[in-house]
Protein backbone atom coordinates (compact mmCIF):
# COMPACT_ATOMS: atom_id res chain seq x y z
CA UNK A 1 0.00 0.00 0.00
CA UNK A 2 1.57 3.39 -0.88
CA UNK A 3 1.17 5.75 1.90
CA UNK A 4 3.41 8.86 0.87
CA UNK A 5 4.19 9.81 -2.75
CA UNK A 6 6.67 12.66 -3.85
CA UNK A 7 6.15 14.50 -6.50
CA UNK A 8 8.58 16.55 -8.58
CA UNK A 9 7.25 19.98 -10.30
CA UNK A 10 9.00 20.94 -13.26
CA UNK A 11 8.76 18.18 -16.26
CA UNK A 12 6.64 16.84 -14.14
CA UNK A 13 3.22 17.49 -12.00
CA UNK A 14 3.26 21.03 -14.48
CA UNK A 15 2.91 21.08 -17.70
CA UNK A 16 5.16 22.56 -19.86
CA UNK A 17 2.28 25.55 -19.69
CA UNK A 18 3.60 25.49 -15.62
CA UNK A 19 0.15 24.35 -15.17
CA UNK A 20 -1.75 21.63 -13.20
CA UNK A 21 -4.45 20.21 -14.93
CA UNK A 22 -7.95 19.77 -13.49
CA UNK A 23 -7.66 16.12 -14.09
CA UNK A 24 -4.60 15.64 -12.24
CA UNK A 25 -5.81 17.98 -9.15
CA UNK A 26 -9.21 15.59 -8.57
CA UNK A 27 -6.68 13.04 -8.59
CA UNK A 28 -4.49 14.04 -6.05
CA UNK A 29 -7.42 15.41 -4.02
CA UNK A 30 -8.89 11.78 -4.33
CA UNK A 31 -5.36 10.33 -3.35
CA UNK A 32 -5.45 12.87 -0.16
CA UNK A 33 -8.81 11.54 0.92
CA UNK A 34 -7.64 8.06 0.95
CA UNK A 35 -5.19 9.19 3.45
CA UNK A 36 -1.93 9.77 1.05
CA UNK A 37 0.40 11.76 1.80
CA UNK A 38 1.43 14.09 -1.39
CA UNK A 39 4.60 15.61 -0.96
CA UNK A 40 5.63 18.51 -3.23
CA UNK A 41 9.49 17.96 -3.46
CA UNK A 42 11.24 20.44 -5.64
CA UNK A 43 14.47 22.73 -5.98
CA UNK A 44 12.78 25.56 -5.53
CA UNK A 45 12.34 27.20 -1.77
CA UNK A 46 9.11 27.55 -0.47
CA UNK A 47 8.10 30.63 -1.58
CA UNK A 48 8.44 29.40 -5.10
CA UNK A 49 5.79 27.01 -4.41
CA UNK A 50 3.41 28.49 -2.86
CA UNK A 51 1.04 28.41 -6.06
CA UNK A 52 1.49 24.93 -6.75
CA UNK A 53 0.37 24.20 -2.57
CA UNK A 54 -3.27 26.37 -3.10
CA UNK A 55 -3.66 24.69 -6.42
CA UNK A 56 -3.43 21.19 -4.45
CA UNK A 57 -5.44 22.68 -1.13
CA UNK A 58 -2.73 21.70 0.65
CA UNK A 59 -3.01 22.32 4.40
CA UNK A 60 -0.98 22.96 7.47
CA UNK A 61 -0.61 19.18 8.06
CA UNK A 62 1.28 18.60 4.80
CA UNK A 63 4.80 18.54 4.18
CA UNK A 64 6.58 20.15 1.16
CA UNK A 65 10.49 18.73 0.22
CA UNK A 66 12.10 21.81 -0.84
CA UNK A 67 16.07 22.42 -2.23
CA UNK A 68 16.09 19.36 -3.75
CA UNK A 69 16.37 17.85 -0.18
CA UNK A 70 17.84 20.94 1.75
CA UNK A 71 14.74 21.63 3.52
CA UNK A 72 11.87 19.58 5.10
CA UNK A 73 9.05 21.64 6.27
CA UNK A 74 5.84 21.85 6.87
CA UNK A 75 3.32 24.03 4.26
CA UNK A 76 3.24 26.62 7.23
CA UNK A 77 6.53 27.14 6.68
CA UNK A 78 7.66 24.60 10.06
CA UNK A 79 11.32 23.48 9.17
CA UNK A 80 11.53 19.72 10.03
CA UNK A 81 15.03 19.13 9.00
CA UNK A 82 17.82 21.79 7.33
CA UNK A 83 21.20 21.04 6.23
CA UNK A 84 22.84 24.08 4.91
CA UNK A 85 25.72 24.96 2.94
CA UNK A 86 29.79 25.52 4.95
CA UNK A 87 30.46 29.01 4.27
CA UNK A 88 34.01 27.80 2.82
CA UNK A 89 32.46 26.04 0.18
CA UNK A 90 30.56 29.45 -0.25
CA UNK A 91 33.41 31.14 -0.73
CA UNK A 92 34.92 28.26 -2.86
CA UNK A 93 31.25 27.99 -5.43
CA UNK A 94 31.30 31.70 -5.57
CA UNK A 95 35.24 32.10 -6.54
CA UNK A 96 34.99 29.28 -9.02
CA UNK A 97 31.99 30.86 -10.96
CA UNK A 98 33.51 33.95 -10.66
CA UNK A 99 37.08 32.99 -12.43
CA UNK A 100 34.88 31.23 -15.16
CA UNK A 101 32.85 34.12 -15.79
CA UNK A 102 29.38 32.71 -14.75
CA UNK A 103 26.42 34.15 -12.76
CA UNK A 104 25.91 32.21 -9.44
CA UNK A 105 23.35 32.84 -6.39
CA UNK A 106 23.35 31.76 -2.48
CA UNK A 107 20.06 31.05 -1.38
CA UNK A 108 18.69 30.70 1.84
CA UNK A 109 15.41 30.22 3.38
CA UNK A 110 13.41 33.09 1.95
CA UNK A 111 16.30 35.53 0.24
CA UNK A 112 19.30 34.90 -2.51
CA UNK A 113 22.42 36.48 -2.56
CA UNK A 114 24.93 36.84 -5.20
CA UNK A 115 28.19 39.49 -6.04
CA UNK A 116 27.20 39.42 -9.43
CA UNK A 117 25.97 43.06 -10.47
CA UNK A 118 24.62 41.84 -14.21
CA UNK A 119 22.12 38.98 -13.80
CA UNK A 120 22.09 36.79 -17.21
CA UNK A 121 18.26 35.96 -18.07
CA UNK A 122 18.58 32.46 -16.76
CA UNK A 123 19.51 33.73 -13.56
CA UNK A 124 16.52 36.32 -13.95
CA UNK A 125 14.15 33.84 -15.03
CA UNK A 126 15.19 31.70 -11.53
CA UNK A 127 14.62 34.65 -9.11
CA UNK A 128 11.10 34.97 -10.71
CA UNK A 129 10.51 31.29 -10.13
CA UNK A 130 11.35 31.41 -6.45
CA UNK A 131 9.85 34.62 -5.62
CA UNK A 132 13.36 35.23 -3.76
CA UNK A 133 14.44 39.05 -2.74
CA UNK A 134 17.55 38.83 -4.13
CA UNK A 135 20.50 41.02 -2.68
CA UNK A 136 23.75 41.66 -4.59
CA UNK A 137 27.03 41.54 -2.28
CA UNK A 138 30.70 42.36 -3.28
CA UNK A 139 33.08 39.54 -4.09
CA UNK A 140 34.38 37.87 -0.88
CA UNK A 141 31.89 39.71 1.56
CA UNK A 142 28.78 37.51 1.49
CA UNK A 143 27.20 37.79 4.64
CA UNK A 144 28.67 35.08 7.51
CA UNK A 145 26.04 34.31 10.06
CA UNK A 146 23.41 33.03 7.48
CA UNK A 147 21.85 29.32 6.58
CA UNK A 148 22.89 29.20 3.00
CA UNK A 149 21.20 26.16 1.76
CA UNK A 150 22.20 26.11 -2.18
CA UNK A 151 24.29 27.47 -4.94
CA UNK A 152 23.04 27.98 -8.23
CA UNK A 153 25.16 28.48 -11.70
CA UNK A 154 22.73 29.39 -14.09
CA UNK A 155 23.87 30.21 -17.86
CA UNK A 156 22.71 28.56 -21.20
CA UNK A 157 23.09 24.88 -21.58
CA UNK A 158 26.48 24.80 -23.67
CA UNK A 159 28.16 27.24 -21.40
CA UNK A 160 26.79 24.72 -18.21
CA UNK A 161 28.31 21.53 -20.19
CA UNK A 162 31.78 22.96 -20.32
CA UNK A 163 31.34 24.35 -16.60
CA UNK A 164 30.30 21.03 -15.39
CA UNK A 165 33.72 19.47 -17.07
CA UNK A 166 35.66 21.62 -14.74
CA UNK A 167 34.08 21.52 -11.65
CA UNK A 168 36.74 20.34 -9.18
CA UNK A 169 36.95 16.64 -7.60
CA UNK A 170 36.99 18.48 -3.92
CA UNK A 171 33.24 20.04 -5.03
CA UNK A 172 32.29 16.39 -4.90
CA UNK A 173 33.77 15.17 -2.34
CA UNK A 174 31.99 17.29 -0.05
CA UNK A 175 28.91 18.46 -1.78
CA UNK A 176 26.25 17.36 -3.71
CA UNK A 177 26.53 18.46 -6.92
CA UNK A 178 23.50 18.10 -9.15
CA UNK A 179 22.40 19.31 -12.90
CA UNK A 180 18.37 19.77 -12.01
CA UNK A 181 17.75 21.27 -15.56
CA UNK A 182 19.69 21.79 -19.05
CA UNK A 183 20.16 25.74 -17.45
CA UNK A 184 21.74 25.02 -13.88
CA UNK A 185 24.39 23.27 -11.67
CA UNK A 186 23.54 23.29 -7.65
CA UNK A 187 25.35 23.01 -5.05
CA UNK A 188 24.25 21.46 -1.84
CA UNK A 189 25.34 19.97 1.63
CA UNK A 190 26.45 16.60 1.00
CA UNK A 191 23.66 15.01 3.16
CA UNK A 192 21.02 17.10 0.53
CA UNK A 193 18.96 14.66 -1.43
CA UNK A 194 15.21 14.52 -2.40
CA UNK A 195 15.73 10.69 -1.41
CA UNK A 196 17.75 11.66 1.68
CA UNK A 197 14.83 13.78 2.52
CA UNK A 198 12.17 11.40 1.78
CA UNK A 199 12.97 8.38 3.38
CA UNK A 200 13.78 10.97 7.00
CA UNK A 201 10.31 12.52 6.35
CA UNK A 202 8.56 8.87 6.33
CA UNK A 203 10.60 7.67 8.87
CA UNK A 204 9.05 10.63 10.72
CA UNK A 205 5.42 9.51 9.83
CA UNK A 206 5.90 6.19 10.32
CA UNK A 207 6.02 5.27 7.16
CA UNK A 208 7.86 2.39 5.67
CA UNK A 209 10.43 3.47 2.66
CA UNK A 210 8.68 -0.02 0.56
CA UNK A 211 5.14 2.22 1.18
CA UNK A 212 6.28 5.36 -1.08
CA UNK A 213 6.71 6.40 -4.18
CA UNK A 214 8.28 8.72 -6.39
CA UNK A 215 7.79 10.69 -9.60
CA UNK A 216 10.41 12.47 -11.30
CA UNK A 217 11.93 13.25 -14.54
CA UNK A 218 15.53 14.93 -14.11
CA UNK A 219 18.81 13.72 -12.73
CA UNK A 220 18.14 15.59 -9.28
CA UNK A 221 15.49 12.75 -8.93
CA UNK A 222 17.09 9.92 -9.18
CA UNK A 223 17.85 9.69 -5.40
CA UNK A 224 14.31 9.56 -4.73
CA UNK A 225 13.43 6.97 -7.47
CA UNK A 226 15.66 5.16 -6.30
CA UNK A 227 15.20 5.26 -2.95
CA UNK A 228 11.23 4.54 -3.19
CA UNK A 229 9.03 1.62 -3.23
CA UNK A 230 7.75 2.70 -6.33
CA UNK A 231 9.91 4.67 -8.43
CA UNK A 232 8.28 6.50 -11.56
CA UNK A 233 9.37 7.96 -14.32
CA UNK A 234 7.94 10.56 -16.48
CA UNK A 235 7.35 9.77 -20.36
CA UNK A 236 9.67 12.90 -21.10
CA UNK A 237 12.20 11.88 -18.32
CA UNK A 238 16.02 11.47 -19.44
CA UNK A 239 17.59 8.25 -20.20
CA UNK A 240 19.04 7.77 -16.71
CA UNK A 241 15.82 7.77 -14.78
CA UNK A 242 13.91 5.65 -17.20
CA UNK A 243 16.62 3.08 -16.65
CA UNK A 244 16.32 3.58 -12.57
CA UNK A 245 12.79 3.19 -12.84
CA UNK A 246 10.05 0.25 -11.90
CA UNK A 247 7.86 1.92 -13.82
CA UNK A 248 7.45 4.57 -16.38
CA UNK A 249 3.80 6.56 -16.78
CA UNK A 250 2.54 9.65 -19.11
CA UNK A 251 4.58 12.36 -20.20
CA UNK A 252 4.25 15.96 -18.20
CA UNK A 253 1.28 17.23 -20.96
CA UNK A 254 -0.67 14.24 -20.68
CA UNK A 255 -1.10 13.88 -16.44
CA UNK A 256 1.41 11.32 -16.25
CA UNK A 257 1.38 12.04 -12.25
CA UNK A 258 -2.79 11.20 -12.43
CA UNK A 259 -2.40 8.56 -14.22
CA UNK A 260 0.71 7.10 -11.70
CA UNK A 261 -0.84 7.83 -8.93
CA UNK A 262 -4.31 6.24 -10.27
CA UNK A 263 -2.07 2.70 -11.15
CA UNK A 264 -0.37 2.59 -8.67
CA UNK A 265 -1.22 4.42 -5.43
CA UNK A 266 -5.12 3.63 -5.89
CA UNK A 267 -4.96 0.50 -7.66
CA UNK A 268 -7.44 1.01 -10.41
Amino acid sequence: MTKLICIDLDGTLLNDLLQITDYTKNVITEARNAGIKIVITSGRPLTGVYSIIDRLDLNSEDYVITYNGGLIQKVDGTTIQQFSLPYSSVLEIDLFNRNLGTYVEFQTESSAYTTWHQINWHGSFENYMTRLPLYIKEHGKLPEDINYIKAMTNDDQKVLDQIEKKIPLSFYNKLTVIRSSRHNIEYLNKQSSKGNAMAALAKKLNIEIEETMAIGDQLNDLSMINQAGIGVAMGNAISIIKQAAEVETNDNNHDGVAHAIEKYGLHR
